[in-house]
């Protein structure tokens, strides 16, 4: 019963839950590796969370981005948009056959919304310049990850959008002008929705 009541307020979520995009700046626990997160939500302010659900080995890496699920104005109820961090509950009070149907029907929906997502920026997104704030550095014993860091005034509703780029293996401090201005393609119905033009900077060498 507890696990058709966990799975029922997950559909919820899906449905109508806040999605913004994270990034793993940790992993916490010693048997089991829980992924620890910061987001930026709906009103500009940063959150971070410890996920419930860990595993050995990790499901996450230190700098991989995620997608973050809340409530509406509950962030702190945030959770990763993953299996078991949404299904690992269900899986053990409802039982394999109930879990295994979710894992078919979620992997369904999660594919249709990413392809669909995906297009929508692809055919309908909007390029923006987007004013250069910092060079985010994360790291911990498995080695340095850098973020790019940028932000915008959105001219119809005056709200701050930060956005940050695809986790990079080099510092990128010393490509970038004072004054730099970043290009970023968003979905102009929902900005949390993006990718970060990362064409200024130099590709990495292959290792």
């Amino acid at each position: 019963m507890l696990g058709i009541v966990s799975s029922l307020s997950n559909w919820r979520l899906l449905d109508s839950g806040v999605r913004r995009e994270g990034v793993v700046t940790g992993l916490v626990g010693t048997r089991t590796a829980q992924p620890r997160v910061r987001f930026v939500d709906t009103t500009g302010r940063v959150v971070e969370f410890t996920s419930r659900a860990g595993s050995n080995p990790p499901a996450y890496g230190i700098g991989e981005r995620v997608e973050v699920l809340y409530p509406a104005g509950k962030p702190e109820r945030a959770v990763i948009h993953g299996f078991f961090s949404l299904w690992g509950f269900a899986l053990i009070g409802g039982g394999m056959g109930l879990a295994f149907t979710i894992i078919g029907l979620f992997s369904l929906v999660a594919g249709l919304r990413a392809g669909r997502r995906a297009r929508t920026l692809d055919e309908q997104g909007m390029l923006i310049d987007t004013d250069f704030t910092a060079v985010e550095r994360i790291s911990d014993d498995d080695g340095v990850v850098f973020f790019v860091r940028s932000q915008w005034v959105s001219p119809s509703s005056g709200r701050v959008h930060v956005f940050d780029s695809e986790a990079l293996r080099f510092d990128p401090t010393g490509f970038i002008r004072p004054g730099q201005r970043i290009r970023v393609r968003i979905d102009p119905a929902n900005p949390a929705t993006y990718q970060m033009q990362m064409d200024f900077l130099p590709c990495e060498a292959e290792q």
